[in-house]
């Protein structure tokens, strides 16, 4: 059973934190990440049947757009694709 936002993977997001991407993509879920405009992570989970970590971004009034990170990419990935502009305060 995995736990809620979990994967087995090492990376560098925060959910709640605010990023921005490196350059302009498409993402999983079929919409783009933009450039210049801010997501925060709502979600951080894995599929085991795809063999990805799924992270789930959001812009403020806008859909939630699903990147997946392949099993087999780069650890260095999350960094060429996002970068951090607001860290959520720690409890």
């Amino acid at each position: 059973m995995a736990l809620p936002d979990s994967t087995w993977r090492a990376h560098p997001f925060q959910t709640g934190s605010e990023y921005e991407p490196c350059e302009t993509f498409r993402g999983s879920s079929g919409g783009e990440f933009i450039v210049g405009k801010r997501y925060a992570l709502r979600h951080v989970g894995h599929s085991h049947y795809d063999d990805s970590t799924v992270f789930r971004f959001q812009a403020q009034g806008d859909e939630p757009l699903d990147w997946w990170w392949h099993d087999d990419e780069p650890d260095d990935l999350c960094a060429e694709r996002f970068r951090l502009v607001a860290r959520v305060a720690a409890y």
